[in-house]
């Protein structure tokens, strides 16, 4: 086990055990890790931050749920990319109603010319 997953395992542990400090930190080294990977996905500074905010949430939340800490970047990567896909979702969601409110409109318009 290397030096770096030993750090988190006892920052994971420090965490579930309530330790404000430990969950700071992990949150610290989770946003950095995290923001290139997310950035990457979103192509906006403020949608990343807006998905890095919820996943760490989710996190804080979570994280006693977590079975096996091992397997927390694993973890951790499938919340954010879940938010991902939560809001790329929406955006669609959005889109299309937003298209489809511009359709109604347009059509009683024109019913109103005739």
């Amino acid at each position: 086990m290397n030096e770096k997953n030993e750090s988190i395992q006892q920052l994971l542990s420090r965490a579930r055990s309530g330790s404000r400090t430990g969950m700071g930190r992990l949150a610290v080294i989770t946003w950095k890790r995290l923001y290139p990977v997310v950035l990457r996905a979103t192509w906006s500074h403020d949608l990343t931050e807006d998905i890095l905010q919820e996943t760490l949430l989710t996190v804080v939340r979570e994280v006693n749920s977590l079975r096996d800490i091992r397997r927390f970047w694993p973890w951790v990567y499938r919340i954010a990319q879940n938010k991902i896909k939560d809001h790329l979702r929406r955006s669609r969601l959005r889109t299309s109603g937003d298209a489809w409110l511009r359709a109604q409109s347009d059509n009683s318009q024109a019913g109103d010319v005739l």
